[in-house]
């Protein structure tokens, strides 16, 4: 049986760049130049951390700095996907994670950007990891979904059981 647990909590909207509810823990490492590239609107690690050896997917990662967090808290031992349907983004998110890497406690996680749509299922490199993501979280891209139902389903199909799905939107 699935878990669901609702965070509410009154959040504020920051403006890109600023640094929305990350504990210091977390915000060492990242470079103030990736979190400029920011415009997630909180903290979707808020109801738990990925920890070492899971595998996390971000949908919608836009220049990827969680995804940058993500891929130093699971380590090399890891891994991370990035999805985002922005080309642009996705290679900024590349080169945001090699000026963070040499902040991390750990050596980092193999990452994969992924080029498309979080609300399309098929796409053959998601449906390969259905079943398999410990997390799957979304930063501000959710109200970006043309269809949040299918984008809601397939962040259910990546997870294998028991495995939890952190959001933080603005919808």
């Amino acid at each position: 049986a699935a878990k669901y647990t609702l965070l509410s909590s009154q959040a504020t909207f920051n403006k890109p760049g600023q640094r929305p509810d990350y504990p210091p823990s977390l915000l060492a490492f990242v470079p103030q130049a990736v979190w400029e590239t920011s415009i997630g609107g909180g903290n979707p690690f808020a109801l738990g951390e990925p920890m070492l050896g899971e595998t996390v997917a971000d949908l919608g990662c836009g220049a990827g700095m969680d995804v940058c967090l993500a891929a130093a808290l699971v380590g090399n031992s890891g891994r991370v996907l990035g999805i985002d349907s922005n080309e642009a983004l996705l290679e900024r998110a590349a080169e945001n994670l090699r000026l963070s890497a040499p902040l991390a406690p750990n050596p980092v996680a193999e990452v994969t950007f992924i080029e498309g749509h979080f609300d399309k299922p098929g796409h053959p490199i998601l449906t390969e990891h259905y079943g398999r993501c410990d997390l799957v979280i979304s930063n501000g891209a959710l109200c970006l979904s043309f269809d949040k139902p299918k984008a809601l389903a397939i962040a259910f199909s990546l997870l294998r059981p028991g495995g939890r799905f952190q959001l933080f939107d603005l919808c």
